[in-house]
């Protein structure tokens, strides 16, 4: 059941969170049936000493405080009659408070803080008390009776999930209502909620002289049976003052030994799949509907990021600027060829582009060659990919942006978190993405040299062409090498500006073999194309833009995915496997 446990949690805190801005209130059984998960885990650290837990609820001025009183013969609980004055779990035990117990109830009560009985206050409501009391001796097993604020008055919304707390653990309730209150939908609304747990009940009719009593009790019966609880009912007159009380208090307390004897071991887990079946749909709706926002917002995602795609290739693959992965295959043929004069000075050249800017220009200082300001330029793939992750982010943004004015509450919320996300990590997914292109193009430059071996492969075939290219009139041209460094490539249109390489790109560019280049051509861009969409689109940029709903500020979410609510149901029951 820790699956469950997590889930159930998950989900009442979100509502907490609501309740507290206004937005929503919080449905009481899953408060119940949170609180018996977690009941479901920490009963055992407890064992076999664990004493009963008796359970008073009812309605504002019902008499809890006084009843608890009552049942353990002492005037331990404070009753006062101004409505609302009991706001705490405030438990009463009939033994020596030992390590274990006390260990089992601070773990339940694990967001509550314990204090004295003393020094409990209406500005701190997470908060219990345990007393020890020296109770009547007719109780022959260890008890902790405990007194709960009421569930129905107008300041109770602060504090009226005690109640339903405490109730996860009782082993017997005693349920408190007076003839002013028993009809009221307050009172049947959590005897509903009760209903599933099949604890021993116990209803006390309070305050209620005999004659009332007469005509509500078997209204009472009835509504009791049509409800399907089976309870005790026990009727105590009001009483102007407390001298004639022990009658009616050993009353109670006798009420309530068959019940004691009643307790069993439970199926816990059995009563939380009751109550989750029952209220599942209601508890995950606004779960599920974050769930198909996050849907919504990667189907964008990948609709953005096939339009990158489209844009690189219009932008570059099939642009004027695809010539930098030309030269770059060209230079590497140069070597192969072997070209007099030429092959060495380019080889040199062809290293220091993969070098950083003060490499080349301590190359350039060795060789007394003038550096240029801004000879060293971005590489023109690299600039368009960067220019269009830059517009990718905007575009994104402003999708988000978008829908922060539409819908509920949990779409704005889901959205502004998002959006807030996007900006926050804007600067680290440019600068990430800078490092994944320079990968990539590592890479890719194997292809590059294979596409360039493979044109040298037809050349070997024809010896002639090869030859006449050894042959071409090519003279080491010293500045023909800086221009192509200064712009970034060595490639035929940096070579062409030396009028002594006119002849050696005809012969590569006329003719069969110019037909053979640009088929190697098109399979580069093919495998080009191919990689930087599954290397930096897909893996690198649609992981990160996914992945930033996990990220995200949780606040005001439930941060549920649909593998966890899905083995929730399956635990439940709700769905087979």
């Amino acid at each position: 059941m820790h699956v469950v446990e997590e889930c159930l949690a998950q989900l009442l805190k979100k509502q907490q969170e609501g309740h507290k801005t206004g937005e929503d209130d919080i449905d009481h059984a899953l408060v119940l049936t949170e609180a018996l998960a977690h009941y479901n885990k920490v009963s055992a650290d407890c064992g076999s000493e664990c004493p009963l837990n008796v359970v008073v609820v009812g309605p504002t001025q019902s008499g809890k405080s006084t009843t608890i009183n009552w049942l353990t013969g002492t005037q331990a609980a404070k009753a006062e009659a101004l409505a609302g004055y009991t706001r705490h779990a405030q438990g009463f035990i009939t033994v020596e408070l030992l390590a274990n117990i006390e260990q089992y109830l601070e773990h339940f009560f694990n967001q509550w803080e314990r204090v004295e009985q003393s020094e409990l206050t209406n500005q701190e409501l997470s908060a219990w008390s345990i007393t020890r009391v020296d109770a009547k001796k007719e109780y022959s097993q260890p008890i902790i009776f405990w007194d709960t604020p009421d569930f129905d008055s107008i300041s109770s919304k602060a504090y009226r999930t005690v109640a339903l707390k405490l109730l996860a653990f009782a082993d017997v309730i005693v349920f408190m209502v007076s003839k002013e209150k028993y009809a009221d939908q307050t009172v049947w609304d959590t005897l509903k909620i009760i209903q599933p747990l099949h604890t021993p009940l116990l209803i006390c009719l309070n305050k209620t002289p005999q004659d009332a009593a007469n005509e509500i009790l078997p209204e009472l019966d009835e509504r009791l049976s049509n409800a399907g609880l089976q309870a005790g009912v026990i009727n105590i007159p009001y009483l102007e003052n407390t001298q004639n009380s022990e009658e009616h208090a050993q009353r109670l307390r006798e009420a309530l030994k068959p019940l004691l004897k009643q307790c069993e071991h439970r199926d816990i887990p059995y009563v939380i799949r009751t109550i989750a079946r029952q209220h599942w749909k209601i508890w995950t709706v606004d779960a599920y509907h974050e769930i198909e926002l996050l849907a919504q917002w990667q189907a964008t995602v990948a609709e953005s990021l096939d339009d990158m795609s489209s844009q690189y290739e219009t932008d570059y693959l099939q642009g004027p600027l695809y010539e930098g992965t030309l030269q770059k295959a060209m230079v590497r043929l140069l070597e192969l060829i072997e070209v007099p004069g030429l092959a060495a000075p380019l080889v040199h050249a062809r290293k220091a582009l993969t070098w950083p800017a003060r490499k080349i220009r301590a190359m350039f200082a060795q060789a007394k060659l003038p550096v240029v300001a801004g000879a060293v330029q971005l590489d023109k793939e690299k600039e368009i990919l960067q220019d269009e992750l830059a517009r990718l982010l905007v575009s994104l943004q402003h999708h988000t942006g978008k829908q922060l004015a539409k819908g509920n509450h949990v779409d704005r919320q889901w959205w502004k978190n998002l959006f807030n996300i996007i900006d926050l990590q804007s600067d680290s997914i440019t600068r990430d993405f800078s490092i994944d292109v320079d990968q990539y193009q590592m890479l890719f430059q194997q292809q590059i040299d294979a596409a360039a071996d493979e044109l040298y492969a037809h050349l070997q075939e024809n010896p002639a062409k090869l030859n006449g290219l050894r042959m071409a009139r090519v003279t080491t041209d010293a500045a023909a090498v800086v221009i192509a460094l200064k712009t970034g490539g060595i490639g035929l249109n940096d070579l062409v500006l030396t009028p002594a390489m006119l002849s050696f790109v005809s012969m590569l560019t006329e003719g069969a073999l110019g037909q053979y280049m640009q088929g190697v051509e098109r399979k580069l861009k093919k495998s080009q194309k191919e990689a930087v969409c599954n290397l930096l689109i897909t893996k690198t940029l649609q992981g990160r833009m996914n992945g930033l709903q996990s990220s995200m500020s949780q606040k005001g979410l439930y941060n549920l995915s649909l593998s966890q609510l899905s083995a929730v149901e399956k635990e439940l029951g709700l769905q087979d496997g």
